[in-house]
């Protein structure tokens, strides 16, 4: 095969697979030691590349694309190669590479991707003068040291580096790039001065973290980072500076930044802003600039258990979240208003003579379930999906499958994700298809993973929104255990699911 152009050993969910397990060996098995390979190739892509080296004689001066994720590649090369025609390497979850090699010869390269490089130390300085990198992926190389001080990286327009806190140098390399769009950061890198942030002012996505996100990622893995918890866990508490150089930023997400107080110029210069995450945060209000926002159209205040009041809402973003949002909480029954309840994994409910769908409003659903066996953060995440299915006494589908997954939040008390209960309250907007309700509909809760214990079910028509329902919607839910939880009763977010005009806020 000395004219191989393509060659194409891929994983068909690598992200996934390895996730649920980072030592999973590759289906393809080799023996012996690879010798050769085409210095013909132009791709060359081999997810769980199993040996160390590559061939000492391997050389394909024309190659274009090179991805070996997942792999156990200790070294590239040991020597440079030049490499004009390379454009994006892909060495994403390579837990045994620990340096990378001179880049010195590869001028045209516009994306590498080094994320999950767990025992990735340092950085070749020659990747600081990449001068044509687009993007560059370091998130969750939490061993990485050190990255090149001298940096001219003209073209760079996206830089991840979530997970990497062991570096010191971060602020005066991003000091350097005046030329990035998008910004992944943990606090740690720009706390001080926070201040480097508003100089990068073509910046469109801003995506600070604390560490939470950072644990939830790693748990019971044995690449689990080594650092103290009491400081990956808790950031001391963090002040957005000012952003009002970023006229460009339609991306802000500061997330797990312990931010106690938001200041009230701080949305006055982003009329751009189209996405705001502020989840896990301990402030108490939101300015009242936050109205100033016409352009927004998603809000995360999910977690701010702090939270007591919300400023008027901008009147022309968010004015719909979807037809549908979902809440999960720590909890063991079925408020009494819902009108159809059932402890069995469905619920019917015949409808009225008098049902009429142009007086339909949308449907609330909640389930009470459990883990059936304990689980790690990866089995959770990606088996427990609890799916809603609604049909018409037919059997036809009257509503496209709704979802829960379990979120980070439970994850990260696995302890008693385990032994306790958990409540889905899930409420979705009426839709066309509801035109064809008739007679019966059977509403149906499932999953392998999961063991459905109760399950009720409202539906709402124009009739409810005229009733003050408020009081009665949450004085069932007020016993519910508050540890570890997200919902507050005193907030009228039941009343506010049925009006149509509901801003589009994330309550997960």
């Amino acid at each position: 095969m000395n004219n191989l152009r393509i060659l194409e050993i891929r994983y068909l969910e690598p992200h996934r697979t390895f996730l649920r397990n980072p030592q999973k060996e590759s289906i393809v098995k080799f023996s012996g030691n690879l010798e050769f390979l085409s210095d013909e190739l132009r791709l060359f892509y081999w997810h769980g590349y199993p040996f160390d080296f590559l061939p000492s004689k391997f050389y394909p001066e024309n190659i274009v694309s090179i991805d070996m994720s997942y792999s156990h590649i200790k070294n590239l090369w040991t020597t440079p190669m030049c490499f004009k025609k390379l454009k994006e390497m892909t060495l994403s979850y390579c837990h045994h590479l620990t340096n990378l090699p001179d880049f010195t010869d590869i001028p045209n390269l516009e994306y590498l991707f080094l994320d999950g490089c767990v025992n990735l130390i340092e950085v070749h300085p020659s990747v600081g003068l990449l001068k044509r990198l687009l993007y560059l992926n370091l998130e969750n190389c939490y061993n990485l040291r050190s990255f090149p001080d001298k940096v001219q990286m003209e073209s760079l327009r996206h830089l991840i580096i979530w997970g990497c806190t062991k570096v010191e140098n971060w602020p005066k390399v991003l000091g350097k790039i005046k030329t990035l769009i998008e910004l992944g950061v943990d606090l740690p890198a720009i706390n001080e001065p926070p201040s480097i942030v508003s100089s990068i002012s073509n910046l469109q996505s801003l995506l600070i973290h604390g560490h939470e996100r950072i644990r939830s990622r790693w748990r019971n893995s044995e690449f689990q980072p080594s650092s103290s918890p009491s400081k990956w866990y808790h950031p001391q508490s963090f002040v957005i500076p000012s952003f009002a150089s970023l006229h460009f930023l339609k991306h802000l997400h500061v997330s797990n930044c312990n931010i106690s107080e938001v200041s009230s110029d701080i949305f006055e210069a982003l009329s751009c802003l189209k996405e705001l995450d502020l989840h896990g945060n301990s402030f108490s209000s939101l300015p009242a600039s936050l109205s100033q926002l016409n352009q927004l159209e998603y809000l995360d205040i999910s977690d701010c258990e702090k939270l007591e009041v919300l400023p008027e809402i901008p009147p022309k973003g968010l004015n719909d979240f979807g037809g549908n949002f979902d809440v999960h909480i720590h909890g063991s029954r079925i408020p009494r208003w819902f009108t159809h309840q059932s402890t069995r994994k469905g619920v019917m409910v015949v409808l009225p003579s008098s049902w009429r769908y142009n007086k339909f409003r949308g449907y609330v659903a909640c389930v009470v379930f459990t883990l059936k066996k304990p689980c790690n953060y990866t089995e959770v995440h990606e088996l427990s999906t609890l799916r809603c299915s609604v049909n018409n006494f037919d059997g036809g589908n009257l509503h496209r499958k709704q979802s829960c997954g379990i979120s980070y939040e439970f994850v990260d008390n696995c302890t008693r994700i385990v032994g306790s209960d958990m409540i889905w309250l899930h409420y979705s907007k009426s839709k066309p298809s509801w035109m064809k309700a008739k007679n019966l509909i059977t509403f149906s809760f499932s999953c392998p993973f999961l063991e459905v214990k109760q399950c009720g079910v409202r539906l709402f028509c124009d009739e409810d929104i005229q009733e003050d329902m408020d009081l009665s919607m949450t004085q069932d839910l007020s016993t519910q255990p508050q540890e570890g939880g997200i919902f507050d009763p005193n907030h009228e977010w039941v009343l506010g699911s049925i009006k149509d005009e509901y801003p589009r806020v994330v309550f997960r």
